[in-house]
């Protein structure tokens, strides 16, 4: 099922000057899955929030 896509995620890296794939590599996070969470194909898990939200700084309220 699809959501709305995620532009907070999107322009959170964006200001941080990152790729997905930065931030794939950092959280050992798939990166097609990082790619489907901001498009609104997927939800992430908690534990996903939480660790995307520590790589860039940000509290999960502000990305998700």
């Amino acid at each position: 099922m699809r959501t709305l896509p995620n532009f907070d995620l999107k322009m959170a890296l964006m200001k941080k000057g990152l790729s997905q794939r930065d931030l794939s590599f950092s959280t050992q996070i798939d990166e097609g899955r990082i790619s489907r969470i901001i498009r609104g194909y997927e939800q992430p898990t908690w534990e996903i929030k939480r660790d995307i939200a520590k790589f860039l700084g940000m509290d999960m309220e502000e990305l998700f």
